[in-house]
């Protein structure tokens, strides 16, 4: 009987030591591959580039896009900490570009267009890492990217993505001049 105890004991105590042991699997995910935000920089513009108000009406989960529109739509367009950033509709109206260009500290938000019409022209752009993660860098710094840049991405629309809420996860990022 304590043979048998002792035996039980051993090879429960192995499979307890080998279950707390990381596996290979989980060192390769907690590994990351550095990605350079610079590596999503397009040279050329991409063709047929949709407006975001039509990206939002129209696109599903998983379609491939070429949207275009202008870093703003919000007060605080860049997520401090991530490669991530709010795209505007061009047809917006920002405060900039009103009679009265001077009447607003902070144009890029577009405080001026009805909330309605706002919530249907932004998406979200986001710029993933080789596991899936937003990386972890500030745009503004790493890509010289400000508020009201006019901008053409090419990306896929993110899974879980809804009409209310559009993700955008970004291969290439166009500065338009």
């Amino acid at each position: 009987m304590k043979k048998a105890l002792f035996t039980i004991t051993v090879i429960s105590s192995t499979l307890f030591l080998a279950a707390c042991a990381p596996s290979a699997t989980e060192e390769t995910i907690t590994q990351t591959t550095t990605i350079e935000p610079g590596s999503f920089l397009l040279s050329e513009a991409p063709g047929n580039a949709l407006p975001v108000a039509e990206i939002v009406k129209t696109g599903s989960p998983g379609d491939s896009v070429v949207v275009e529109g202008v870093i703003g739509g919000l007060l605080h367009p860049f997520t401090q900490g991530y490669a991530s950033f709010v795209l505007g509709d061009d047809a917006i109206v920002y405060c900039n570009e009103m009679a009265e260009p001077d009447h607003c500290p902070t144009p890029w938000d577009a405080c001026c267009v009805d909330s309605d019409i706002l919530k249907a022209s932004r998406l979200v752009i986001q710029m993933l890492d080789q596991q899936g993660m937003p990386l972890e860098t500030d745009l503004k710094s790493s890509l010289s990217l400000k508020e009201l840049d006019k901008l053409i991405i090419v990306g896929e629309v993110a899974k879980g993505s809804t009409p209310s809420n559009v993700i955008i996860n970004a291969s290439g990022i166009y500065r338009k001049i």
